[in-house]
Protein backbone atom coordinates (compact mmCIF):
# COMPACT_ATOMS: atom_id res chain seq x y z
CA UNK A 1 0.00 0.00 0.00
CA UNK A 2 2.96 2.25 1.28
CA UNK A 3 4.12 1.76 -2.53
CA UNK A 4 1.00 2.71 -3.89
CA UNK A 5 0.47 6.03 -2.46
CA UNK A 6 4.12 6.81 -3.12
CA UNK A 7 3.97 6.37 -6.78
CA UNK A 8 6.08 3.67 -7.12
CA UNK A 9 4.01 1.39 -8.18
CA UNK A 10 0.82 3.45 -10.48
CA UNK A 11 -1.97 0.47 -10.37
CA UNK A 12 -3.05 -2.73 -8.35
CA UNK A 13 -2.34 -4.52 -11.67
CA UNK A 14 2.02 -3.49 -11.68
CA UNK A 15 1.44 -4.99 -7.98
CA UNK A 16 -0.15 -8.09 -8.60
CA UNK A 17 2.95 -8.67 -11.58
CA UNK A 18 5.62 -7.26 -9.38
CA UNK A 19 4.17 -10.18 -6.76
CA UNK A 20 4.16 -12.81 -9.91
CA UNK A 21 7.21 -12.12 -10.77
CA UNK A 22 8.68 -12.41 -7.58
CA UNK A 23 7.14 -15.79 -7.14
CA UNK A 24 8.88 -17.27 -10.40
CA UNK A 25 5.92 -18.95 -11.05
CA UNK A 26 6.56 -22.12 -13.35
CA UNK A 27 3.58 -22.31 -15.45
CA UNK A 28 2.41 -22.57 -18.46
CA UNK A 29 3.40 -20.04 -20.92
CA UNK A 30 0.67 -17.18 -21.42
CA UNK A 31 -0.32 -18.60 -24.64
CA UNK A 32 -4.23 -18.13 -26.36
CA UNK A 33 -6.60 -20.48 -23.56
CA UNK A 34 -8.86 -20.80 -26.48
CA UNK A 35 -6.31 -22.55 -28.42
CA UNK A 36 -4.10 -23.98 -25.85
CA UNK A 37 -6.88 -26.89 -25.10
CA UNK A 38 -5.89 -31.09 -25.22
CA UNK A 39 -9.09 -31.34 -27.79
CA UNK A 40 -7.60 -29.32 -30.88
CA UNK A 41 -5.20 -31.01 -32.62
CA UNK A 42 -1.80 -29.63 -33.81
CA UNK A 43 -0.36 -28.07 -37.00
CA UNK A 44 2.60 -27.75 -38.99
CA UNK A 45 4.55 -24.87 -37.14
CA UNK A 46 5.47 -23.34 -40.33
CA UNK A 47 1.87 -22.61 -41.36
CA UNK A 48 0.40 -18.93 -40.60
CA UNK A 49 -1.36 -18.75 -36.77
CA UNK A 50 -5.20 -17.85 -38.44
CA UNK A 51 -4.65 -20.90 -40.35
CA UNK A 52 -3.49 -23.17 -37.77
CA UNK A 53 -6.33 -21.51 -35.47
CA UNK A 54 -8.83 -22.64 -38.37
CA UNK A 55 -7.74 -25.93 -38.82
CA UNK A 56 -8.35 -25.85 -34.93
CA UNK A 57 -12.01 -24.89 -35.44
CA UNK A 58 -12.06 -27.81 -38.00
CA UNK A 59 -12.25 -30.25 -35.27
CA UNK A 60 -15.56 -28.83 -33.64
CA UNK A 61 -16.98 -28.53 -37.44
CA UNK A 62 -16.92 -31.83 -38.51
CA UNK A 63 -19.32 -32.87 -35.21
CA UNK A 64 -21.54 -31.14 -37.82
CA UNK A 65 -20.58 -31.98 -41.08
CA UNK A 66 -24.54 -32.80 -41.83
CA UNK A 67 -25.51 -28.95 -41.53
CA UNK A 68 -22.33 -27.99 -43.23
CA UNK A 69 -23.07 -30.22 -46.31
CA UNK A 70 -26.97 -29.02 -45.99
CA UNK A 71 -25.61 -25.39 -46.33
CA UNK A 72 -23.07 -25.93 -48.87
CA UNK A 73 -25.95 -27.29 -50.97
CA UNK A 74 -28.57 -24.07 -50.08
CA UNK A 75 -25.58 -21.53 -51.42
CA UNK A 76 -25.11 -23.41 -54.69
CA UNK A 77 -28.71 -23.20 -55.43
CA UNK A 78 -28.83 -19.71 -54.03
CA UNK A 79 -26.43 -18.11 -56.76
CA UNK A 80 -27.42 -20.70 -59.86
CA UNK A 81 -31.33 -18.76 -58.81
CA UNK A 82 -28.99 -15.65 -59.20
CA UNK A 83 -27.47 -16.14 -61.93
CA UNK A 84 -30.47 -17.49 -63.73
CA UNK A 85 -32.47 -14.58 -63.68
CA UNK A 86 -29.82 -12.26 -65.45
CA UNK A 87 -29.90 -14.99 -68.08
CA UNK A 88 -34.07 -15.43 -68.40
CA UNK A 89 -33.81 -11.17 -68.03
CA UNK A 90 -31.59 -11.97 -71.65
CA UNK A 91 -34.03 -13.21 -73.33
CA UNK A 92 -37.06 -12.00 -72.62
CA UNK A 93 -35.15 -8.49 -74.16
CA UNK A 94 -33.63 -10.48 -76.88
CA UNK A 95 -37.42 -11.54 -77.60
CA UNK A 96 -39.12 -8.06 -77.17
CA UNK A 97 -36.30 -6.63 -79.64
CA UNK A 98 -37.15 -9.55 -82.48
CA UNK A 99 -40.97 -9.92 -81.86
CA UNK A 100 -41.95 -6.80 -80.59
CA UNK A 101 -44.82 -7.07 -82.62
CA UNK A 102 -46.24 -10.19 -82.26
CA UNK A 103 -45.17 -10.95 -78.27
CA UNK A 104 -48.54 -11.33 -76.19
CA UNK A 105 -48.87 -10.41 -72.69
CA UNK A 106 -49.23 -14.09 -71.67
CA UNK A 107 -45.87 -14.55 -72.87
CA UNK A 108 -44.53 -12.06 -70.91
CA UNK A 109 -46.14 -12.87 -68.13
CA UNK A 110 -44.52 -16.28 -68.37
CA UNK A 111 -40.77 -14.19 -68.19
CA UNK A 112 -42.16 -12.18 -65.15
CA UNK A 113 -43.55 -15.52 -63.35
CA UNK A 114 -39.83 -17.08 -63.88
CA UNK A 115 -38.13 -13.91 -62.64
CA UNK A 116 -40.27 -13.89 -59.33
CA UNK A 117 -39.88 -17.51 -58.97
CA UNK A 118 -36.13 -17.21 -58.74
CA UNK A 119 -35.99 -13.99 -56.78
CA UNK A 120 -37.94 -15.85 -53.89
CA UNK A 121 -35.89 -19.37 -54.47
CA UNK A 122 -32.88 -17.76 -53.85
CA UNK A 123 -34.68 -16.16 -51.08
CA UNK A 124 -35.66 -18.95 -49.53
CA UNK A 125 -32.52 -20.66 -50.00
CA UNK A 126 -30.57 -17.52 -48.47
CA UNK A 127 -32.43 -17.59 -45.38
CA UNK A 128 -31.79 -21.01 -44.60
CA UNK A 129 -28.62 -21.17 -45.29
CA UNK A 130 -27.89 -18.46 -42.92
CA UNK A 131 -30.27 -19.52 -40.51
CA UNK A 132 -28.27 -22.81 -40.69
CA UNK A 133 -24.92 -21.29 -40.27
CA UNK A 134 -26.17 -19.35 -37.01
CA UNK A 135 -27.77 -22.42 -35.30
CA UNK A 136 -24.20 -23.98 -36.37
CA UNK A 137 -21.87 -21.60 -35.23
CA UNK A 138 -23.86 -21.00 -31.94
CA UNK A 139 -23.31 -25.02 -31.12
CA UNK A 140 -19.75 -24.73 -32.15
CA UNK A 141 -19.79 -21.43 -29.20
CA UNK A 142 -20.71 -23.24 -26.97
CA UNK A 143 -19.07 -26.65 -27.06
CA UNK A 144 -15.75 -24.26 -27.24
CA UNK A 145 -17.08 -22.43 -24.31
CA UNK A 146 -17.23 -25.93 -22.40
CA UNK A 147 -14.18 -26.71 -23.30
CA UNK A 148 -12.43 -24.09 -22.27
CA UNK A 149 -13.84 -24.40 -18.62
CA UNK A 150 -12.78 -27.94 -18.44
CA UNK A 151 -9.42 -26.70 -19.68
CA UNK A 152 -9.36 -24.19 -16.81
CA UNK A 153 -10.77 -26.30 -13.78
CA UNK A 154 -7.58 -28.50 -14.86
CA UNK A 155 -5.11 -25.67 -14.57
CA UNK A 156 -2.89 -25.14 -11.25
CA UNK A 157 -3.50 -22.77 -8.98
CA UNK A 158 0.00 -21.08 -9.73
CA UNK A 159 -1.57 -20.62 -13.27
CA UNK A 160 -4.19 -18.28 -12.40
CA UNK A 161 -1.37 -16.09 -10.42
CA UNK A 162 0.86 -15.38 -13.36
CA UNK A 163 -2.52 -14.89 -15.57
CA UNK A 164 -4.48 -11.85 -14.97
CA UNK A 165 -8.99 -12.03 -14.45
CA UNK A 166 -9.70 -10.09 -17.21
CA UNK A 167 -7.60 -11.92 -19.57
CA UNK A 168 -9.09 -14.93 -18.88
CA UNK A 169 -12.60 -13.06 -18.91
CA UNK A 170 -11.98 -11.98 -22.44
CA UNK A 171 -11.33 -14.75 -23.08
CA UNK A 172 -14.52 -16.45 -21.92
CA UNK A 173 -16.72 -14.07 -23.33
CA UNK A 174 -15.53 -11.55 -26.19
CA UNK A 175 -13.14 -14.00 -27.85
CA UNK A 176 -15.88 -16.77 -27.81
CA UNK A 177 -18.38 -13.93 -29.54
CA UNK A 178 -15.75 -13.44 -32.36
CA UNK A 179 -15.53 -16.53 -32.78
CA UNK A 180 -18.88 -17.76 -33.04
CA UNK A 181 -19.32 -14.45 -35.62
CA UNK A 182 -16.43 -15.26 -37.77
CA UNK A 183 -18.22 -18.90 -38.77
CA UNK A 184 -22.03 -17.17 -39.02
CA UNK A 185 -20.94 -14.55 -40.97
CA UNK A 186 -17.61 -14.18 -41.65
CA UNK A 187 -17.25 -17.79 -43.36
CA UNK A 188 -20.45 -17.89 -44.97
CA UNK A 189 -19.94 -14.55 -46.60
CA UNK A 190 -16.67 -15.86 -48.18
CA UNK A 191 -17.96 -18.92 -49.26
CA UNK A 192 -21.05 -17.58 -50.70
CA UNK A 193 -18.66 -15.11 -52.87
CA UNK A 194 -16.27 -16.94 -53.69
CA UNK A 195 -19.23 -19.70 -55.50
CA UNK A 196 -20.89 -16.79 -56.85
CA UNK A 197 -17.34 -15.18 -58.62
CA UNK A 198 -16.47 -18.45 -60.13
CA UNK A 199 -19.79 -19.46 -61.81
CA UNK A 200 -20.80 -15.79 -62.90
CA UNK A 201 -17.18 -16.27 -64.50
CA UNK A 202 -17.77 -19.17 -66.20
CA UNK A 203 -20.98 -17.45 -67.82
CA UNK A 204 -19.31 -14.27 -68.19
CA UNK A 205 -16.63 -15.92 -70.33
CA UNK A 206 -19.07 -17.82 -72.51
CA UNK A 207 -20.70 -14.51 -73.51
CA UNK A 208 -18.07 -12.14 -74.39
CA UNK A 209 -14.26 -12.95 -73.21
CA UNK A 210 -12.81 -9.75 -74.20
CA UNK A 211 -15.20 -8.07 -72.06
CA UNK A 212 -14.55 -9.98 -68.96
CA UNK A 213 -11.09 -9.53 -68.95
CA UNK A 214 -11.85 -5.93 -69.01
CA UNK A 215 -14.00 -6.41 -66.31
CA UNK A 216 -11.48 -7.94 -64.19
CA UNK A 217 -8.72 -5.64 -64.54
CA UNK A 218 -9.49 -3.67 -61.25
CA UNK A 219 -9.27 -7.29 -59.25
CA UNK A 220 -5.48 -7.30 -59.01
CA UNK A 221 -5.13 -3.72 -57.40
CA UNK A 222 -8.29 -4.47 -55.50
CA UNK A 223 -7.13 -7.20 -54.02
CA UNK A 224 -3.34 -5.51 -52.73
CA UNK A 225 -5.65 -2.45 -50.79
CA UNK A 226 -7.62 -5.29 -49.84
CA UNK A 227 -4.94 -6.93 -48.15
CA UNK A 228 -3.16 -3.68 -47.09
CA UNK A 229 -6.36 -2.56 -45.09
CA UNK A 230 -7.16 -6.57 -43.65
CA UNK A 231 -3.68 -6.46 -41.94
CA UNK A 232 -4.43 -2.53 -40.50
CA UNK A 233 -7.75 -3.71 -39.20
CA UNK A 234 -6.36 -7.05 -37.36
CA UNK A 235 -3.80 -5.32 -36.02
CA UNK A 236 -6.75 -3.08 -34.60
CA UNK A 237 -8.77 -5.27 -33.40
CA UNK A 238 -5.54 -6.97 -31.61
CA UNK A 239 -5.45 -4.02 -29.78
CA UNK A 240 -8.53 -3.77 -29.03
CA UNK A 241 -8.73 -7.03 -27.34
CA UNK A 242 -5.60 -6.55 -25.90
CA UNK A 243 -7.37 -3.04 -24.17
CA UNK A 244 -10.61 -4.90 -23.31
CA UNK A 245 -8.57 -7.85 -21.52
CA UNK A 246 -6.68 -4.68 -19.51
CA UNK A 247 -9.73 -2.95 -18.74
CA UNK A 248 -11.90 -6.15 -17.03
CA UNK A 249 -8.01 -6.51 -15.30
CA UNK A 250 -8.39 -3.50 -13.71
CA UNK A 251 -12.02 -3.16 -13.01
CA UNK A 252 -11.68 -6.86 -11.04
CA UNK A 253 -9.05 -5.66 -9.35
CA UNK A 254 -10.16 -2.11 -8.23
CA UNK A 255 -13.54 -4.28 -7.44
CA UNK A 256 -11.92 -7.09 -5.55
CA UNK A 257 -9.98 -3.82 -3.43
CA UNK A 258 -12.14 -2.02 -3.03
CA UNK A 259 -11.92 -1.66 0.93
CA UNK A 260 -7.68 -1.35 -0.11
CA UNK A 261 -8.88 1.72 -1.78
CA UNK A 262 -11.48 3.15 0.53
CA UNK A 263 -8.97 2.83 3.13
CA UNK A 264 -6.20 4.66 1.69
CA UNK A 265 -8.23 7.25 -0.33
CA UNK A 266 -7.55 5.97 -3.43
CA UNK A 267 -10.98 6.48 -5.09
CA UNK A 268 -9.76 9.56 -7.17
CA UNK A 269 -5.80 8.01 -8.05
CA UNK A 270 -7.83 5.12 -9.84
CA UNK A 271 -10.30 7.03 -11.25
CA UNK A 272 -7.15 8.96 -12.87
CA UNK A 273 -5.43 6.32 -13.85
CA UNK A 274 -8.21 4.52 -15.22
CA UNK A 275 -8.79 7.42 -17.47
CA UNK A 276 -4.93 7.80 -18.60
CA UNK A 277 -5.45 4.53 -19.39
CA UNK A 278 -8.38 3.74 -21.20
CA UNK A 279 -9.50 7.20 -22.54
CA UNK A 280 -7.23 7.99 -25.28
CA UNK A 281 -7.36 4.18 -26.87
CA UNK A 282 -11.16 4.52 -26.58
CA UNK A 283 -10.88 7.80 -28.17
CA UNK A 284 -8.29 6.34 -31.04
CA UNK A 285 -10.96 3.33 -32.11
Amino acid sequence: ISLLRSGRIKSTHSFSAMISKSRKISASPAAKILFSSEYFKTTSPNQEPHIRNLKRLAHYAAQHKWMIFVCTVMVFLTNIAILVSPWLLKLLINDLEKNFATITQREITYYAAGLLGLALVAGVFRFGYRRLIGGLAVRIEYDLRNNLFQHLQKMSKSYFDDESTGDLMSRATNDLESIRRLIGFAIVFIVDSTVFFFMALVIMLQIDVKLTLLALLPYPLLAIVVQQMTGRLHDMYETIQEGFADMNTKVQENLLGARIVKAYNLERRELQDFDQHFAPENAAY
